[in-house]
């Protein structure tokens, strides 16, 4: 409870008194009395002030972890501020939902964590979190309820869970939609009826996502936006679900209005450096084509790119529309406001507790002193994304003034590393015994290397490899591979020794370029053969050879990430 009205009923009897001779603090966990000081704002020697100590109050009820704060004075002219502390949050559980391995993690999605303290409308928006998380998964009315158990200075909560049923999409209409292909408009649908055999992964099962029922109708209208009707309008969509079958039904309320195709296209804005008629040119919106609001959006970024590529880090690009509604035309003009020039002030490094910052540079096409260019930026992200040795790249621009910004590199690592070994017994090899090691980023040097061996008592593998990709930091790399192999079969004996090398280097951004030779000696001794019909036709000099190899080649990686790649190609 806020005891904030009776304050000056409290103090009123001491407004006239002498000034404040002493402040205490009472009841203080997570703040310092120095603390409270500087946040109160008083100090002994001032004079007692009703609206400065109700200030005060309201100070300390926004550092959120007090539930009561009540305050008095003494006899003597002294200030007592009283603080009933929080719970904290000793223990988080749930029933109903999630595995014990997934609870932790899930809690923290939702906002929540041991330590937290106790606040009502903290758990009141975990709950409309995990509520809303559930019901992206397709179930209907579901139920949260939080018991709280008090304990000593702290509290236990436990999250109960009643997910209820998961709503089925039947029918899908749109009332209104004679242009354009229904089938069209579901597609882009998170919410669709259920496809043939829709239980196989990569199908559609029906299942209702509840969270993006708002969302479909724009998703609906952007495909009329993308076939040129401009006035399209698609109404928020209403579901009807049967209570026993729990099957719903989805209707769209459809304006398609009349289709436009493009009269004329023009930039205004353009800085000098960029010939506007070369990049009208290079537009995916024609003059005479039907409108297309995805290719409105390339030709955005595709003007914004261009003009930042010259250092104009702030460019906006505004598309404005003049509609002719008697013959279904639209002129399409689009505003450029470049900024101001911008160089890269510093390239500043974080998240890499391991990879050294060298190997980070090296893939960063902006330093120091260059102007600013968005190809750079998003290029040096795709590089360092496709190095394997991040789960996760961000490069945000943080101004420093009108002219300069700092390049925030802020990376994730992930496991580079991994150790396999293993072991087994057959009737042929007897006792089987393997491991391997390997690590595409050693000690943080970007230099990968793997050896394992493969033993058995017939067989004797032995394999050692090392590559770096960036031999001194230049655009050149160099890579060896050493092997050995010794089979016992029961007719002959087979011994292999080989090795490689490689040198290749970085004829583009994403183009490189290498030369190789590989070195293999292959022996056969068929002398110790219970059998002589080997040996009788072919002498171990027949059997045995040598091979090597002298190899050149290209190859092209474009790719964004190591992982999962979302753009370019290989």
């Amino acid at each position: 409870m806020n005891r904030i009205l009776p304050l000056s009923i409290t103090l009123s009897s001491i407004l006239l008194a002498q000034p404040i001779t002493k402040i205490e603090y009472k009841g203080l966990m997570h703040l310092s009395h120095d603390v409270a000081s500087e946040i109160s704002g008083l100090h002994v020697g001032d004079e007692f002030d009703i609206n400065k100590i109700d200030e005060s109050l309201k100070k300390f009820y926004k550092q959120g972890y007090f539930s009561d704060i009540w305050i008095s004075a003494t006899d003597d002219g002294g200030l007592v501020y009283n603080f009933k502390e929080k719970s904290t949050i000793s223990k988080l559980d749930m029933e109903g939902y999630s595995s014990d391995d997934e609870k932790e993690a899930l809690f923290i999605e939702i906002g929540l964590k041991k330590g937290d303290l106790y606040d009502k409308k903290k758990i009141e928006s975990a709950k409309k979190r995990l509520i809303k998380k559930i019901e992206a998964e397709g179930y209907y009315d579901t139920v949260v309820e939080v018991s709280v158990e008090p304990k000593e200075d702290s509290v236990a909560l436990t999250f109960n869970v009643n997910k209820g049923e998961k709503i089925y999409i039947q029918n899908i209409d749109f009332e209104g939609a004679n242009k354009i292909d229904t089938d069209e408009l579901e597609d882009v649908l998170a919410n669709q009826e259920e496809d043939t055999l829709g239980w196989l992964p990569g199908l559609n099962n029906g299942v209702a996502h509840v969270d993006q029922l708002e969302y479909d109708a724009f998703r609906a209208k952007d495909v009329y936006m993308k076939n040129g009707y401009l006035d399209a309008k698609v109404d928020e969509p209403l579901m009807r679900v049967d209570s026993g079958s729990y099957l719903a039904d989805i209707s769209y309320q459809v304006d398609e209005g009349e289709q436009y195709s493009i009269n004329s296209i023009d930039i205004q804005g353009l800085v000098d450096e960029i010939d506007k008629d070369e990049l009208l040119g290079e537009l995916n919106l024609i003059d005479g084509k039907v409108f297309n609001i995805e290719k409105l959006r390339k030709d955005i970024a595709l003007i914004k790119e261009k003009v930042a590529n010259l250092g104009y880090a702030y460019t906006k690009v505004a598309p404005n529309f003049k509609q002719n509604r008697e013959n279904h035309t639209v002129d399409i003009q689009f505003l450029v406001q470049p900024g101001n020039k911008v160089t890269i002030n510093d390239v500043i490094i974080s998240g890499n507790y391991s990879t050294k910052d060298r190997v980070i540079r090296r893939d960063i096409y902006l330093a120091p002193g260059d102007l600013f260019n968005l190809t750079d930026l998003k290029d040096s992200k795709s590089a360092l994304g496709r190095r394997g040795y991040f789960e996760k790249v961000d490069i945000e621009q943080q101004r420093v003034d009108e002219d300069r910004i700092n390049l925030l590199v802020k990376v994730k690592e992930t496991a580079t590393g991994s150790i396999q070994a293993g072991g087994g017994y057959g009737s042929y090899q007897h006792f089987m015994l393997n491991a391997s090691l390997s690590d595409r980023n050693i000690f943080g040097s970007g230099i990968s290397s793997s050896l394992s061996f493969d033993l058995s008592k017939v067989s004797r593998n032995y394999s050692f490899s090392i590559n770096n990709p960036r031999v001194f930091d230049s655009e050149y790399s160099l890579g060896m591979n050493i092997y050995n192999s010794e089979y016992d079969f029961p007719t002959y004996q087979h011994d292999t020794f080989g090795f490689g090398t490689n040198i290749g280097k970085q004829l583009t951004r994403n183009l490189y370029g290498y030369v190789g030779y590989s070195y293999n000696n292959n022996k056969i001794d068929a002398n110790n053969t219970t059998s002589s019909l080997i040996s009788s036709v072919f002498s171990n000099e027949d059997l045995s050879y040598v091979k090597s190899t002298f190899n050149v080649g290209l190859s092209y990686d474009s790719t964004d990430d190591y992982f999962v790649p979302r753009r370019g190609m290989i």
